[in-house]
């Protein structure tokens, strides 16, 4: 993040050059989760002391605004590398941020607002794509059996030491609220299971726990833990509990599928699955019932070759439709937009998240 201080005491000051700091929960000298305060310094402050009692930050993450200030108190000295403690709360537009995995290119593309605006390239076919709490991404990287993982400004991150292997495949990745990552792995018919930072955990499926799935691509998780995995080989969708055991949602199990390789669940339990050879994308409730399905054969058309699903906290449904080299956004009032790339080409996504 980029942090400026523009004002003290109601006086705008705008000749401090702006300073780069990492600023989430734990990193950066940052506590807190649904704000931050952050004790940070800000070098050779040039205006003599001034005590303040309050003071007004911009921060972006180079592509737009994403956090702003509260009131902060404290001492600027001159000349010196003053530390001022500074409350930051969130003010990210609901699904202002898109990720893709773009499977020809090699990379992945992320947009704010509609508008490109960074790339990471140098990957082998990557599939899927997560985001954690901290806006770290997750790129399940097919080709070659792994997972990479970046910061959201494209650097590798240090989780894991940027990057988790040995697979037999990465066809779909998901992260829970306590950083735990989830690969569905095909070579082991299995979801592996790690630690937040990379070391194995445990493995659901025939070389895991249960054995109940066939050729899995897509993994998601809700609000309670349950891991829902698409299971290719049998057109179905498993569910488990967090330990492993079956879940009692659906029975562990939604079937009659044609060719699913994503799913997403929303913060009320619905199901959201990319059925791709029937051009559309599910929806079924917490219980596991066909509510409606949106695509050729759907409500709303507009949808072709779907490899990728997720759902903002809006309920905005986003697909990754792959053969259109396209994202596509549908709302809750059937109004659908499109992202297909712009000054950064949409090359046959695969997999998409958003922020």
């Amino acid at each position: 993040m980029t942090v400026a201080l523009t004002t003290v005491n109601g006086t705008t000051y705008n000749t401090l050059a702006p300073q780069t700091f990492l600023l989430t929960a734990g990193s950066g000298n940052c506590t807190g989760s649904t704000s931050l305060v952050c004790n940070i310094s800000l070098p050779n402050v040039p205006i003599g002391n001034d005590t303040f009692t309050a003071a007004t930050f911009a921060s972006t993450d180079g592509s737009g605004t994403i956090l702003s200030s509260g009131t902060s108190t404290g001492t600027i000295v001159a000349n010196t590398t003053s530390p001022i403690s500074m409350t930051l709360v969130p003010t990210v537009t609901v699904g202002s941020h898109v990720i893709t995995a773009n499977y020809e290119s090699n990379d992945i593309s992320t947009f704010v607002n509609g508008t490109a605006t960074g790339l990471i390239d140098g990957l082998s076919h990557p599939w899927a794509v997560a985001v954690d709490s901290a806006r770290n991404i997750y790129v399940a990287n097919q080709r070659d059996n792994n997972v990479k993982i970046f910061t959201s400004d494209g650097a590798p991150s240090t989780i894991a030491g940027s990057v988790i292997g040995n697979l037999g495949g990465a066809n779909g990745v998901a992260v829970d609220a306590a950083g735990n990552i989830y690969v569905s792995n095909p070579g082991g018919q299995s979801v592996n299971i790690f630690t937040p930072s990379g070391v194995p955990a445990t493995t659901i499926g025939i070389n895991g726990v249960i054995p109940n799935i066939s050729n899995p691509w897509g993994v998601a998780l809700d609000a309670a833990g349950n891991i829902y995995v698409v299971s290719q080989g049998d057109n179905t969708i498993r569910i488990f509990r967090s330990n492993g055991s079956v879940s009692p949602i659906a029975g562990g199990v939604i079937s009659g599928l044609n060719n699913p390789e994503a799913i997403a669940v929303d913060a009320n339990g619905n199901i959201y699955v990319a059925n791709r050879s029937s051009n559309e994308i599910r929806i079924f409730t917490s219980a596991g019932v066909l509510a409606t399905s949106i695509g050729k054969s759907g409500i709303i058309p507009g949808v072709y070759d779907p490899c990728g699903v997720t759902v903002d906290a809006a309920g905005n449904i986003y697909t990754a439709d792959y053969s259109d080299n396209a994202i596509r956004i549908f709302d809750s009032a059937g109004n659908v937009s499109s992202i297909d790339g712009g000054s950064i080409v949409v090359t046959r996504p695969t997999g998409v998240a958003v922020y």
